[in-house]
């Protein structure tokens, strides 16, 4: 769930750049790319690692961005989570475990590699060298996205951690 969270905010860093990676270029380039969009849409596969590079798991899922602040990363079963931003909370659901993790968003940013001045993937690396690599595929920006799918509902019978 910690990667997932810090999946979520280096996405959401799609509403401003705060840059804290140490690769200029490649922040330069999250920059500019991320300026130009006012939505990103994309099937996207994900891969973790442990720190000596074994696969810890593998998922798949559908991404949408909306400026300012608006998220949506919903993976696939059997590994199936949801997180969903409104610009101001983001909603963690598991619903295998019938539990919802609130959160007052913040925006991070690390190392994301581009072509073709498109979202095509992106590497994550956590404080114990955990890594995740994400390829993003179809991917589609600016087109225009319903609104009512970064809002969340909270599921009858769900438990709810806020932090």
């Amino acid at each position: 769930m910690r990667l997932i969270r810090m999946l979520l905010l280096t996405v959401l860093s799609f509403t401003s750049v705060a840059a804290m990676a140490d690769d200029e270029v490649a922040v330069q380039r999250l920059t500019e790319l991320l300026n130009q969009a006012q939505t990103i849409n994309a099937r996207f596969s994900q891969l973790t690692l442990d720190g000596s590079g074994t696969q810890l798991q593998e998922t798949a899922g559908q991404l949408a961005l909306k400026r300012p602040g608006l998220f949506r990363w919903h993976t696939d079963a059997p590994m199936e989570q949801l997180l969903v931003s409104n610009g101001e909370k983001v909603w963690l659901y598991d619903p295998d475990l019938q539990q919802v993790t609130i959160q007052t968003l913040d925006q991070r940013l690390t190392h994301t590699p581009f072509r073709n001045k498109v979202l095509n993937d992106m590497q994550l690396i956590d404080s114990i060298g955990q890594r995740t690599n994400i390829l993003f595929l179809n991917v589609k920006m600016n087109e225009p996205q319903d609104d009512a799918q970064f809002t969340f509902e909270i599921p009858a019978g769900a438990d709810v951690i806020q932090e």
